[in-house]
């Protein structure tokens, strides 16, 4: 996590003292990337997620959009703007990549920075998602600052908690049971819908 956050701080500097519009880094196995915009502020999780839903509703009309359960609602609300369909995934990256296989799927994204474009091959892709996105934003003749600050707030909370593997799946019958006047999402574990909000119990 330290060497991580270190090259992240590495290419914010890079991106500043170049006056470069942006900067992309891979990760070891060349399947995410991680953002920098032209200002040197690092883009992250759904933000990263949501400005990438952004750029290709913009380029596909009534594009459809796929995530994982645990991506924040405002993926919702942005794909929502441009009249996209957003589909709700199981959290693994073979459910993900079984996904984004559908003719229907033009895009897939994590909030983990991997993103599929299935028009080239279901699978996570840094190489083809960092030339998709300056493709994207050349068209565009945006900017990732830009499309920052028209992505609203996003408040997520996340915490681990010990569980025997044996006991994963009575602790999840346990919730269910408890939970079964909410209205509940099992695409992938639990999750609880609140108004606004909601808990996923993965």
């Amino acid at each position: 996590k330290a060497d991580f956050d270190r090259a992240l701080s590495q290419l914010s500097q890079i991106v500043k003292s170049l006056n470069a519009d942006l900067g992309i880094m891979l990760d070891t196995g060349a399947e995410k990337i991680f953002l920098c915009d032209e200002q040197g502020h690092i883009l992250e999780g759904d933000l990263e997620l949501a400005i990438m839903t952004a750029l290709v509703c913009r380029s596909a009309e009534k594009a459809q959009i796929a995530v994982p359960v645990r991506a924040s609602r405002v993926i919702d609300e942005v794909a929502g703007r441009y009249g996209a369909r957003v589909i709700r995934t199981k959290t693994s990256a073979r459910d993900m990549m079984e996904v984004s296989a559908r003719a229907s799927v033009n895009f897939l994204g994590e909030n983990l920075g991997g993103f599929i474009f299935s028009e080239f091959q279901p699978a996570f892709d840094a190489m083809f998602a960092s030339v998709k996105l300056i493709e994207m934003l050349a068209k565009q003749k945006t900017g990732l600052s830009t499309l920052a600050t028209e992505v609203p707030g996003i408040n997520m909370i996340s915490k681990e908690v010990s569980c025997a593997p044996e006991k994963k799946g009575k602790v999840l019958r346990c919730l269910i049971d408890d939970l079964k006047d909410e209205e509940v999402d099992l695409t992938d574990g639990i999750k609880v819908v609140d108004g606004d909000g909601w808990m996923l119990a993965l």
